[in-house]
C-alpha cells in the first residue's frame, strides 16, 4: 500500500512538472 502511495506521488510530481514545462513553452519561455 505504501509503495502504491509513493508511485502515485511520483506520477503526480511528473504530471505537475510536465504541465509547468508546457506552460513555459506555450508562453514563449524565459528568453
Amino acid at each position: 500500500m505504501f509503495e502504491l502511495l509513493i508511485v502515485g506521488f511520483l506520477i503526480f510530481l511528473n504530471a505537475v512538472f510536465a504541465l509547468s514545462e508546457l506552460a513555459v513553452v506555450s508562453s514563449g519561455g524565459p528568453s
